[in-house]
C-alpha cells in the first residue's frame, strides 16, 4: 500500500518519526468499498510486545470535535499488546464509523463493542478517545493546507 496524497505522506512521516521502527501500512475499506482508512502499524514500538498504531487520511474529513466553528482533521492513535493481531481492524472500524458519520470523533467518545467485535481483549469491550499522552508530547498538531 502506498500513500499518494502529499499531506498524508507528511502525516505518515510524522507518525513514523514518533513511533520509530519499520512501520507497515494496512488499508481497510467499509462494506460498500467506498471509504477507506489506512492504519500504520509499528510493531514492538514503543517497547517489545507493545505496538503503536495510527490512522492516516482520517484527517481528510473535516471535523468539529469541540462543537465550535473551526474544522480540524483528526487521526486516531493507539497502542496495544503486539500479540493482538486484530487490533488494527478495531482501530480501522472506529475510523470508518467516523468517516461514515456513525460516530462522533471527539475527546470522550466511546466506540461501543469495537474491541470485543474484533476479539482484542477478554476484559475490555470499548474504545474511548483521549489525548495521546503516551508519546510524551511528541505527537503535535500539524499545520497542513487542507
Amino acid at each position: 500500500m502506498t500513500i499518494e496524497d502529499v499531506e498524508n505522506k507528511i502525516i505518515f512521516k510524522t507518525v513514523w518519526g514518533v513511533f520509530g521502527g519499520n512501520p507497515q501500512i494496512r488499508e481497510f475499506w467499509d462494506d460498500e468499498t467506498e471509504k477507506r482508512v489506512d492504519v500504520v502499524v509499528s510493531a514492538d514500538r514503543p517497547h517489545e510486545y507493545v505496538s503503536s498504531y495510527s490512522t492516516v487520511a482520517l484527517s481528510d474529513k473535516a471535523m468539529n470535535p469541540d462543537g465550535g466553528s473551526d474544522s480540524v482533521g483528526i487521526e486516531l492513535v493507539a497502542i496495544c499488546e503486539s500479540s493482538v493481531t486484530s487490533f488494527p481492524n478495531a482501530l480501522a472500524a472506529a475510523g470508518l464509523k467516523v468517516l461514515n458519520n456513525v460516530q462522533p470523533c471527539q475527546k470522550g467518545s466511546v466506540f461501543l463493542d469495537v474491541l470485543s467485535e474484533y476479539e482484542c481483549s477478554k476484559t475490555m469491550q470499548h474504545l474511548i478517545l483521549v489525548e495521546p499522552f503516551l508519546w510524551e508530547g511528541r505527537l503535535i498538531p500539524l499545520e497542513l493546507e487542507t
